[in-house]
């Protein structure tokens, strides 16, 4: 399912057994009543909503369960994926555990084909000489079966070809990849796992491992991966107890967290879920909440909901330049830009964002005051109503004929795209850019933090100071701002932020060393007379360079 606001966080739990699971199978109950219309309630009630049905070897159970869960809950928001859980035949933690593998499929390949890649997947079990397939498995040999993990992705290959509808997870922690670290050809065997893996169930201990990348014995370079804590649990108890929530063991005084809580930003769909094979880092956050949530619970009156352009009853909707019906736009609480075309309507909903906020800029509006849009005669602006509604809930509504109340607290602060042009035509010391930059873009930061721009000559000065090959670096400096502006210099159209950055590191040095220092040294001369001259040739130099970019960015 897919929120009109994009990827959103939401609790998922991809490793939930069902009843009947064919190795520790504990749900009970203790009338005679329904063990699936149980777990389905539990399910659904559950403030989980993304799951990973789990059986050992086999998908039958998460059918039986899709099964009767829609004919419960037909509108139910929740989406499932079946998880078969494999175990394999080698070892490498310190309890000499066997390691398990889940292979995640997308809840929309058929059983059939699922069936055939367990047909064609071997274990370690025999019959009258013959291999037993996983698919061929009974009872009694589910609790010896084991896989060759180098044979997993080969199978799927073999059935599914270039269709990746499959996720591979191992577990980081209870049966799983925690190696003894005196074993080297048990390191080895973990980093091969390791490769063959998509993610890793684990906790939040995991994460900075599995997230870098160096972890392999070989110097190969390795991927980042996600980790997600779920419950792995195995009856009614630990869902009521681990599903969706952190479970807190006390040891020795001390309080474990045993099971934790994961969200994911992504749709809840397969293609969705996959979305943190790409971004691990910040797809997947464990714990009780993430912070952007947290944020918005806190300041709701701060967060936009959604934006919404209403026709006003009886209106003179003839020619109109607008929207043909009224329009909702969902936002995001991590929204963060608007991309599209030129004329794709990014000003009209930035300027229809200022008007609503109050902004005090609003005279610079590129598209609100455009004579074709508020035009005398017919003002067609007044054909529409713009709505924001808050994350508290209270909206704010005008008429996009209205005008900016500037006795009203700005709640939006807006710099309109005519107002920006207009200020970054000064050069990049000019007062008012700056000012601009301090109130909005520095806000958050603390006044000791911000740059001070500084004059060339006290770099040169504290440069020619310092001992050792000082000289020899600037110089370096120089030749590698000499080969950036030769290269820009180039191009039909120069790269206006290497350009500014090129200039913002040159004012960054001056800063830098100007308060290294001390007062009364700014005062005394520090350049030696066998010095003066290569001095000079260096200021020379660098205020040379700095008259290049301007003229580029002027170009």
């Amino acid at each position: 399912m897919n929120d009109p606001r994009g990827s959103m966080w939401r609790k998922w739990d991809l490793h939930l057994h069902a009843p009947l699971t064919k190795l520790n199978n504990n749900y009970k109950i203790e009338d005679k009543g329904d063990l699936w219309e149980l777990y389905c309630n539990k399910i659904e009630q559950s403030d989980v909503v993304g799951f990973g049905i789990t059986d050992y070897f086999s998908v039958d159970n998460y059918f039986i369960f899709i099964d009767k869960f829609t004919k419960l809950f037909p509108n139910s928001t929740k989406v499932f994926f079946p998880n078969i859980e494999f175990r394999l035949e080698v070892s490498v933690n310190l309890k000499a555990e066997e390691v398990n593998l889940h292979v995640i499929f997308s809840n929309i390949i058929p059983k059939i084909k699922i069936d055939e890649f367990l047909g064609k997947l071997d274990t370690n079990i025999t019959s009258n000489a013959a291999t037993v397939s996983c698919k061929s498995l009974n009872d009694s040999q589910i609790s010896s079966a084991c896989i060759d993990y180098k044979q997993l992705r080969t199978k799927l290959k073999e059935v599914f070809g270039n269709d990746e509808c499959y996720l591979i997870f191992a577990a980081a922690n209870n049966q799983g990849l925690r190696p003894d670290n005196g074993s080297l050809r048990k390191l080895v065997i973990t980093d091969e796992i390791d490769k063959v893996c998509d993610g890793f169930f684990g906790g939040s201990q995991n994460v900075d491992h599995f997230l870098k990348l160096d972890r392999f014995e070989n110097n190969e370079q390795s991927r980042p991966k996600p980790v997600l804590s779920c419950s792995d649990a195995h009856s009614f108890d630990e869902i009521d107890n681990w599903l969706g929530k952190q479970f807190v063991r006390r040891s020795n005084g001390s309080q474990i967290i045993e099971k934790n809580v994961t969200w994911i930003k992504a749709d809840l769909t397969f293609e969705g879920l996959k979305q943190i094979t790409y971004e691990p880092k910040d797809r997947v956050f464990i714990g009780d909440e993430p912070e952007i949530l947290k944020r918005v619970k806190s300041n709701k009156t701060k967060y936009i909901r959604s934006l919404e352009f209403k026709k006003v009853v009886n209106s003179n909707l003839t020619n109109e330049i607008w929207f043909d019906k009224n329009e909702k736009i969902n936002v995001n609480p991590g929204f963060v830009s608007i991309i599209g075309n030129k004329g794709s309507g990014k000003s009209a909903l930035a300027d229809t964002l200022g008007l609503l906020g109050d902004t005090k800029q609003s005279d610079h509006f590129s598209f609100l005051n455009d004579s074709k849009f508020k035009n005398k005669k017919d003002n067609k602006a007044k054909n529409f109503n713009a709505i924001i509604e808050w994350e508290s809930g209270d909206p704010s509504e005008k008429n996009l004929n209205d005008e900016v109340n500037e006795n009203a607290v700005e709640t939006i602060k807006c710099i309109p795209q005519n107002y920006l042009e207009s200020i970054c035509t000064e050069q990049l010391e000019g007062s008012l850019f700056n000012n601009e930059l301090k109130k909005v873009i520095f806000s958050h930061i603390g006044t000791t933090e911000k740059l001070n721009f500084n004059s060339l000559d006290d770099l040169i000065r504290f440069k020619t100071k310092e001992k050792g090959n000082t000289i020899d670096i600037v110089k370096s400096e120089i030749a590698n701002l000499n080969t950036e502006i030769a290269i820009l210099e180039k191009k039909l159209h120069p790269d206006y932020r290497t350009l500014i950055n090129n200039k913002l590191q040159i004012k960054k040095l001056e800063k830098e060393t100007h308060e290294k220092v001390k007062p009364e040294e700014k005062t005394k001369p520090v350049i030696g007379v066998d010095q003066k001259n290569e001095t000079e040739e260096i200021t020379t130099s660098i205020n040379e360079k700095v008259k290049n970019i301007i003229e580029c960015e002027k170009k």
